[in-house]
């Protein structure tokens, strides 16, 4: 047993015991075997579908970090139904690809099933009224930054990866896929090895990976060139955009 798992069994000690605890399910970094000094143990602990309650919190434990999410199996189902909703499958894919340590009376398997199911429902694409508006947000994100940029502003680099997270997250709606938080696209885009961790197939569009990965090494005035290329070609395979002239009509949205 590593030491990891020896702590986690430790912490474990004090929900087996009790009569609204089902079982526990280790998922993320640890559990793909792919940690760094920095990672956290992801345990989800699955409760009676009685109570009435939800819980989240730390523990250390023998020097490891363990990030606690306790939960009965019809929140679970919830959050997976929200998680496909934002184009994400995260809870789908931790309780599809998770270890089980305890499973009392079968509800973690039955989770499993039902995640399994998530996973193979296929994402809304991004079309219609909220593709063009989407669309105009891209231009109009690239047109303030170059602003920020002729007025050499400190807030450059804060839009400027704004920005980028929010074209990766676009194009990746409008081909209905699904990419990594932010904290790893860059080894989602750039890393075969950390994909096959996560089960996370690549990203589809060659040429838009080659593109996303020069604006994570640029700086300077060469980031805005990258990102300005990134845009207009993400532009381009949505059905291009020009400003002039651009509108858009919708119903009301009242309550």
């Amino acid at each position: 047993m590593d030491a990891w798992e020896s702590a986690l069994a430790k912490f474990l000690e004090q929900w087996k015991g009790r009569k609204d605890v089902e079982g526990a399910l280790v998922a993320g970094s640890y559990a793909w075997g792919c940690p760094t000094k920095y990672s956290d143990i992801d345990v989800h602990i699955v409760l009676s579908d009685k109570v009435n309650w939800r819980k989240r919190g730390n523990a250390v434990v023998d020097g490891f970090l363990i990030e606690y999410f306790a939960n009965p199996p019809r929140q679970l189902k919830q959050y997976m139904k929200e998680d496909y909703a934002s184009g994400k499958k995260t809870d789908a894919a931790m309780f599809s690809r998770g270890r089980i340590l305890f499973d009392k009376r079968g509800e973690i398997k039955k989770l499993r099933q039902f995640a399994k199911r998530e996973l193979k429902k296929k994402f809304v694409m991004l079309r219609g009224a909220e593709l063009e508006i989407a669309k105009y947000m891209l231009w109009d994100g690239l047109d303030n930054l170059n602003d920020l940029q002729d007025q050499k502003s400190p807030g450059f680099n804060l839009l400027y990866n704004l920005l980028l997270e929010k074209v990766i997250s676009t194009y990746a709606k409008y081909l209905g896929v699904e990419v990594a938080s932010p904290a790893k696209l860059y080894n989602f885009f750039t890393s075969e090895k950390f994909r096959k961790a996560y089960g996370m197939a690549a990203f589809p569009d060659k040429k838009f990976v080659k593109l996303v990965s020069v604006c994570f090494k640029q700086h300077g005035r060469r980031s805005f060139k990258a990102i300005e290329k990134l845009i207009w070609y993400s532009l381009c395979e949505m059905g291009n955009f020009k400003v002039d002239g651009w509108k858009i009509r919708t119903p009301l949205k009242l309550e």
